[in-house]
């Protein structure tokens, strides 16, 4: 396992090594410090703005989801009433009603079988909600009686509802936007501080040994990451009869049936070396065109070396003649 100095990715880790740096510089004697005058000026100034910035932007986000949950729910409430309306106007038909001719359909938007406009979209729902209010005011301005149901004036006033929420959904997500980009801006500067710092941890550290410089460095907010080191294995490829070497052997480590993995080709000593971090059991696959393919179940292990030899199978061939059959 190698341990390497690995950059903070996320806010969190930002924060992280922004705070414990210092938490650290500020339990100490001031002599003992190891940022520069400048590094220590940024630092704080940027910690509590970065966090700052980090709630701020964590605020808008929160709160431009309740306002656009919100939008959503009212345009679904929007479909279902509206939706409900013209399926009235359509049993009113259906059952013949006075005052209920087949044609008044056209007014509320359907086709003249009853079939209700498409409601996939916001738009589109909006648009059904509005054939629905026209339909009615051009129907009772004919003769007819308001719908009691569902009214007119019901509909109206979640669309004008919806006005206004668009309205408030827009400014959640622009006052969101600014802080995305206010957190952007800042970030940057952190993570250019963040550099710098550790460049200044670095230096004071480099002469000491290998375990008390990793602890120093950590002390002071640097962060690490555990990589695996890879495997390797050493590979020999040979003929399973005549015990003669392989040249240009494809070789990959990973699933038989598969192609990811690890590759290489034998030498022109039948041998290869490949690395991998597959540390989960896996196979050796073997291929070469005068050769049937050769598998072999393997479990790595990190860091270890193996050698394994790959024997294969020369293909049979088979002579096809024109000589006519006795």
């Amino acid at each position: 396992m190698t341990l390497y100095k690995q950059y903070p990715i996320s806010d969190g880790s930002r924060e992280s090594s922004l705070t414990n740096a210092i938490l650290r510089r500020d339990s100490g004697e001031p002599s003992a410090n190891v940022f520069t005058a400048k590094n220590n000026q940024l630092l704080d100034l940027h910690t509590p703005l970065f966090i700052q910035c980090k709630k701020e932007t964590r605020k808008a986000l929160a709160f431009f989801r309740k306002i656009n949950s919100n939008y959503s729910e009212l345009v679904e409430q929007i479909k279902n009433i509206s939706s409900h309306g013209l399926q009235i106007v359509n049993f009113k038909i259906i059952d013949k009603c006075e005052g209920w001719s087949r044609d008044l359909r056209v007014l509320y938007g359907m086709d003249l079988n009853g079939h209700l406009p498409a409601s996939g979209t916001e738009w589109q729902i909006v648009e059904m909600a509005q054939h629905f209010i026209s339909g009615e005011t051009a129907r009772v301005a004919q003769g007819g009686a308001p719908l009691a149901d569902v009214t007119k004036e019901e509909v109206k006033a979640l669309i004008d509802a919806l006005t206004i929420k668009r309205i408030n959904k827009q400014d959640a997500a622009e006052a969101l936007r600014k802080t995305q980009a206010t957190l952007k801006k800042e970030r940057h500067a952190v993570d250019k501080l963040i550099i710098s710092m550790w460049n200044d941890i670095e230096h004071v550290s480099q002469d000491m040994r290998k375990g008390s410089q990793y602890s120093f460095e950590k002390s002071w907010g640097m962060i690490f990451a555990n990589v695996p080191d890879p495997a390797t294995v050493n590979i020999r490829t040979e003929d399973e009869e005549t015990k003669e070497i392989i040249v240009g052997v494809k070789l990959r480590i990973g699933p038989p049936d598969g192609k990811g993995g690890t590759k290489g080709c034998s030498n022109d000593f039948g041998t290869a070396t490949l690395k991998s971090k597959n540390f989960k059991p896996t196979h050796i696959i073997a291929e070469h065109i005068q050769y049937e393919k050769a598998v072999r179940e393997i479990t790595l292990e990190e860091d270890e070396t193996i050698t394994v030899l790959m024997k294969m199978k020369k293909r049979t061939l088979i002579i096809l003649t024109n000589e006519p059959s006795a």
